[in-house]
């Protein structure tokens, strides 16, 4: 393998060359590539060149003019390309040498086609319009000893990947004679950024090295980088990324460069420079008896890249392709904003990687920063959200930047800086982004249209559901919305800590956000409940407003909140939320995540007060619940509270433990209150729903407070005493006997106790709490009794013993016994009924 031009060149000025002259030019056969339409030189009876793949890459002071011509071989026999030359010529006609760029066979085949790759340089401003390609033939009888056959217009064989990005070619030779002659890397600019990392500012200048050679090889190490302005200045720079990857023929590969400029006009003429060092020169000291020598080394530049112009930011909507090998993966900057508040300049942007590819492509480690032209400012910009470690085709990922800068900060001159982690010790800028002026709206959220919002953990649809007032039994009642947000990412969001508030336009007050799912991530198009909350002084009627909420840091210690960043306003009415009325027979659907369920009102209750001659009652309300999940659940804790006729309100209690609940498993929930005897009449209503915090509850439902009656007895032979229902339970006794022995006394009473169905948490907390009195009504002894299990009584007679021995006066204690029932809730005492023994 041989390099033909070169060899011509040899030939030529050695006077070796043997004269061949083409005497005339033979048309082809019909139906070849020339007369198909493309630009064609014919040299021999049936063989052509074409040319085809014209490319001209723009440079500081020279361009490189790349080409390749195709030698079709139509003819009987195989041709010499080394009879033939090439040159360039430009619209003023200059003439310009070429070099192939590539090692290739001398000889062409009868009935084959040959491609050869050609490089030129030409003047900086040339243009591929005014350029031609001239096919020559060696001919000692005319003067300088090239016969011209054809030429060819480089514009006609334009390349449609023609890049019109700065590039530089460079070869390797110069650099390092042991490389291989064909050894040679276009360097084609992609980007470049002026970012300040570690207090300095640097241009980063992001270049894909092409290999144009037929062999592997590193970028050499005697390769010197430059940057200079249009003053003369230059600044030294070095190879930060990819320069020790060894780059395959015919590949390309990234490399970073970085100069350190400091804060450098960087809209000024600007130009890297590629070069290396000069070869040393002795020199004779002076000033000594023996004079020393010295050797000195001068920079000799190779080639140079004008990049005038291309450091800017980018601006919202620009989208940037990845040089780093992910084929598809794009990033753009969807959303700026800043918003000046009194504790600072709060800076948001959203940064979206998109795959556009037909594979997977990995997702870089990215993190960022906000920096501020013309200080050594810059603040650590917090993502809230997660990201995956691949994105599948037509994926995408979000990162939601924020951070607050000092105030007084000229927000102008603010832009957000991506770094993608090369290494543990590496990190390097990827693009820079521009951020507008300050907005006068500040803390006003950035609508996607409709429903839509962007906000710092993604797009979420954001939509007000209902809004009510639930009342309270003194001070302050509860304004609670129901807001539904939807996650519009393609990956998870997490939920992070959040202020919210409510104004009419007089008044405004701050309140609080809760979730009821057990995660604080949404998944990609899962839909969760915000529940956004605040006091009104019973006395403040708020009908309706805005309510507001979004992002921020509180400060536990007083309980206020800094660092907000709103994320949207929304009307709200009462009427939306009116409670919705159930009935016993009615069940409703809970479809928070963690708390699928059904419930419904299994029992509303009367009962008397512990002690003779209260006049308050207890009133309990039992719902039952069955767990939907297709795996474990948690019984939903519920609240409310009773509003009677009058319009006094009495806070229920919950009495019942939160129990975990299997598939299809069913659980109870007890609330309760004392009232006033009397005040309870058929107008009273019960209001209660699912247990945000204490005081609070959501999805609230409405029911008249109807007493439940007791279910019938299976033994239809006895006088119940005491006959109650406490679902799911019901327990009745007879009367009871008292019956005497040596050392102890023994009441005996037929019990009974039926059952509804299996529920958790029934027994939970709950047991048959007995109270034996004297006739003065003094309490003797105590029992506790499990309405099931271990421990419980059975249908039948039963007996409860006290030993004389406890009996401390005894004449009391003979004179007349009764013995009090109650159900005993979570150290709670209901009194179900009375027994009594009397001598009389």
């Amino acid at each position: 393998m041989i390099n033909p031009q070169r060899r011509l060149s040899r030939r030529l000025w050695n006077g070796l060359l043997a004269l061949l002259l083409i005497a005339t030019l033979i048309t082809p056969a019909y139906g070849n590539k020339a007369e198909a339409g493309d630009q064609g030189v014919y040299v021999a009876d049936g063989a052509y060149y074409t040319l085809e793949k014209a490319q001209l890459s723009p440079g500081s002071e020279k361009s490189t003019f790349r080409f390749v011509l195709e030698l079709v071989n139509g003819s009987v026999a195989a041709l010499d390309v080394n009879k033939f030359g090439v040159s360039v010529w430009d619209a003023s006609g200059s003439r310009y040498a070429v070099e192939l760029a590539e090692k290739t066979s001398s000889r062409a085949a009868a009935g084959t086609t040959k491609q050869l790759k050609y490089v030129a340089k030409v003047p900086a401003g040339t243009t591929l319009d005014q350029l031609q390609v001239e096919i020559y033939a060696w001919d000692l009888k005319v003067p300088g000893y090239m016969r011209s056959i054809g030429k060819l217009a480089a514009i006609a064989a334009s390349d449609a990947s023609q890049s019109s990005k700065p590039q530089a070619l460079v070869d390797m030779t110069d650099l390092d004679a042991t490389y291989a002659s064909d050894a040679q890397v276009n360097f084609e600019l992609q980007r470049s950024y002026h970012a300040l990392v570690k207090g300095n500012w640097s241009i980063y200048a992001e270049l894909t090295a092409e290999n144009l050679g037929s062999s592997s090889f590193k970028l050499p190490t005697g390769l010197l980088l430059g940057l200079r302005n249009g003053d003369g200045l230059s600044f030294s720079g070095s190879i930060v990324h990819g320069g020790d990857v060894s780059i395959l023929p015919r590949q390309k590969t990234t490399v970073v460069l970085e100069f350190p400029v400091g804060d450098l006009n960087t809209q000024d003429s600007l130009a890297i420079e590629f070069g290396r060092k000069s070869a040393a020169t002795a020199s004779a000291g002076t000033g000594t008896a023996s004079s020393a020598t010295t050797a000195s080394q001068t920079v000799v530049m190779l080639e140079a890249m004008d990049i005038t112009g291309t450091v800017t930011g980018l601006q919202k909507g620009d989208v940037q392709a990845d040089s780093a090998g992910r084929a598809g993966l794009s990033a753009e900057v969807e959303t700026v904003s800043l918003d000046s508040k009194s504790d600072g300049l709060y800076a948001e942007t959203v940064y979206t990687l998109k795959n556009d590819g037909p594979k997977a492509v990995t997702v870089p480690v990215l993190d960022a920063y906000y920096q501020v032209g013309g200080s050594t400012l810059s603040v650590t910009a917090e993502d809230s959200a997660s990201h995956p470690d691949f994105l599948a085709p037509g994926e995408t990922t979000s990162y939601y930047y924020n951070a607050v800068l000092p105030s007084g900060v000229d927000g102008s001159t603010v832009q957000l800086v991506v770094q993608e982690k090369k290494s543990d010790t590496l990190s390097i800028p990827v693009s820079v982004a521009s951020l507008p002026a300050v907005s006068d709206t500040a803390g006003a959220p950035v609508s996607a249209g409709g429903s839509s919002y962007v906000t710092s953990i993604g797009k979420l649809g954001i939509t007000v559901k209902s809004t009510y007032r639930l009342l309270s039994d003194g001070g302050d009642d509860v304004l609670m919305s129901e807001v539904q947000v939807e996650n519009q990412q393609s990956e998870a969001v997490k939920l992070p800590a959040m202020y919210a508030g409510y104004t009419d336009g007089t008044n405004e007050l701050e309140g609080q956000v809760a979730y009821v799912q057990s995660s604080p991530y949404i998944s990609a198009g899962q839909k969760a409940i915000l529940y956004i909350f605040t006091h009104v002084p019973y006395d403040l009627d708020m009908q309706k407003g805005r309510l507001f909420f979004g992002q921020g840091v509180l400060n536990a210690q007083n309980n206020t909140w800094s660092q907000k960043k709103e994320w949207a306003r929304l009307d709200f009415s009462l009427s939306t939320g009116e409670p919705a009325a159930v009935t016993p027979a009615d069940a409703w659907y809970i479809n928070d995540p963690g708390r699928l369920s059904t419930a419904w009102i299994a029992e509303t209750k009367l009962y008397d007060s512990m002690e003779d001659g209260d006049s308050s009652l207890v009133a309990a309300v039992r719902i039952g619940q069955k767990n939907q999940m297709t795996r474990n659940g948690i019984a939903v804790p519920y609240e409310g509270y009773i509003e009677a006729s009058n319009g006094e309100v009495y806070k229920l209690t919950q009495a019942s433990a939160s129990t975990k609940l299997n598939k299809d498993a069913k659980a109870l929930t007890t609330l309760w209150a004392e009232v006033p005897s009397g005040v309870l009449d058929d107008k009273a209503v019960v209001v209660f729903g699912q247990q945000i915090i204490d005081g609070v509850f959501a999805s609230p439902k409405k029911a008249a407070f109807a007493v439940s009656p007791n279910e019938a007895s299976s033994r239809d032979d006895l006088v119940w005493k005491v006959n109650q229902s406490v679902y799911p339970y019901v327990v009745k006794f007879s009367e009871m006997t008292r019956v005497y022995s040596a050392d102890k006394y023994t009441f005996e009473f037929e019990y009974l106790l039926e059952t509804t169905g299996i529920l958790a948490d029934s027994n939970t907390g709950r047991v048959l709490h007995f109270e034996l009195e004297d006739s003065t009504k003094r309490v003797v002894k105590q029992w506790d009794v499990p309405f099931e299990g271990a421990g419980s009584m059975e249908n039948d007679t039963q007996t409860l013993t006290i030993p004389k021995s406890e009996i401390t006066y005894s004449e009391d204690f003979i004179n007349g016994n009764r013995l009090r029932v109650y159900e005993k809730f979570q150290n709670h005492l209901r009194l179900l009924g009375t027994m009594n023994y009397s001598m009389d």
